[in-house]
């Protein structure tokens, strides 16, 4: 899977008419931007707006972003507007990666849409919004997080892919008419300004409290947050923010005839999935652990680059003491002929586990994020985007951490 990894968040308030909303302080979105800053090094970016609706009701809106840049590294930039006219002028944060998205950049503009990047896929997400609104993301194909605000409307909407592979947090609550929407990549800035915000916007005390522990440490995971009152939208899910009650839509699993499990049909499947994940304007790399799932995506990588008289770089990471793969790794990298590389690494459990828990902010119980993440620190001296076989094991039925939970 190809993981851009950018960061968004941003702060919604929404008032009864004749109500003034209140300002967002620079203070909450300086918290918002400190708690996505890792997600994004190649760039940064604000946005702010405020709207009188029809009845009389305001909704002001700020947005903030961090960048990892990887399509149209110079038109790509956010927060990204489109401005025809007040009442269609809409602006973007957005993390992940459209795959149809020339595709739908020929669609939109076939019908007029006026584009202003050469193939920025954030500027499609605009376009799109404005053509389809809400129901946008039946025509997307692709890993996305992202919150639109429209200023013709005074709406938010923030939406995720199917497959829930990005992730944006939230809280709303409302008293007395007003509305409080805090958004971001992770429930931390989240949580952060909630403590801000609500005493401020609601006029009430908002507390923090460790929630469902209990699941967390029984299972590993859960589907519910550490922090009161801080949600995920859902897999598939757009959640529409006005001047009334919220409004969600969800994405209906993919219609079409059930394609048989045999090998040609998976094959060709991953091999039209991993190619379609090969479109980046930056250096690009594969983690490779000798095991069968991240052999496979190696497989179709290296086959489509070919095409192209391209190789594919492989990387594993090489640790002493442990569980080491680097020799199973190096002899699959052999065999499909990749320019392979194996990075030494010196584990640091205690100075890596404190970063991580702080950018999880929601209990992992899974150790494999050590070494993915040492990998991938060692990966980013050489490419920006890294194709793994993630996935595979949940697809194909391959753990059993539910036997080992009971």
């Amino acid at each position: 899977m190809l993981r851009p990894m950018c960061g968004l968040a941003g702060i919604f308030i929404s008032t009864p008419p004749g109500q003034p909303a209140p300002e967002i302080p620079d203070a909450w979105l300086d918290l918002m931007d400190a708690s996505i800053a890792h997600r994004g090094p190649d760039g940064s970016g604000r946005f702010r707006d405020v709207v009188v609706r029809g009845d009389g009701s305001q909704g002001r809106v700020a947005f903030v972003h961090r960048r990892l840049s990887v399509l149209d590294l110079a038109g790509g930039r956010q927060p990204m507007t489109l401005a025809e006219g007040t009442s269609e002028a809409r602006t973007v944060v957005f993390n992940g990666c459209i795959y149809n998205h020339r595709q739908l950049r020929w669609n939109l503009a076939s019908a007029g849409a006026k584009f202003a990047t050469d193939h920025s896929d954030t500027e499609v997400l605009l376009h799109a919004h404005k053509a389809w609104g809400a129901a946008m993301t039946g025509h997307l194909e692709g890993m996305y997080a992202f919150g639109v605000w429209s200023r013709g409307e005074g709406t938010l909407m923030l939406a995720r892919d199917l497959a829930g592979e990005k992730p944006v947090c939230y809280a709303s609550m409302e008293h007395e008419g007003t509305r409080l929407v805090v958004f971001a990549s992770g429930p931390v800035g989240v949580a952060g300004v909630l403590t801000q915000a609500v005493p401020r916007v609601l006029g009430r005390v908002f507390a923090l409290r460790a929630a469902h522990m209990n699941l967390w440490l029984r299972f590993g995971a859960g589907g519910v947050s550490a922090f009161e009152h801080v949600e995920e939208v859902g897999p598939g899910c757009a959640l529409v923010f006005g001047s009334g009650e919220p409004r969600m839509t969800s994405l209906p699993l993919p219609a079409g005839p059930v394609v048989p499990l045999n090998v040609e049909a998976t094959s060709e499947l991953l091999a039209q999935s991993v190619e379609a994940r090969l479109d980046a304007d930056v250096p690009i790399g594969c983690m490779l652990s000798g095991g069968i799932d991240s052999g496979l995506v190696a497989v179709f990588a290296q086959r489509a680059l070919a095409k192209r008289g391209r190789r594919l770089r492989t990387f594993t990471v090489r640790m002493p003491g442990g569980i080491d793969e680097s020799s199973a790794a190096e002899e699959t990298a052999r065999h499909l002929g990749t320019e392979h590389t194996t990075l030494d690494c010196e584990p640091d459990i205690a100075g890596a586990l404190p970063r991580l828990i702080h950018e999880l902010g929601t209990p992992f119980g899974d150790s494999s994020i050590l070494p993915t993440f040492w990998l991938s620190r060692a990966m980013r001296q050489h490419v920006t985007v890294a194709l793994t076989g993630d996935g595979g094991d949940e697809l194909f039925g391959g753990y059993d951490r539910h036997t080992a939970a009971l």
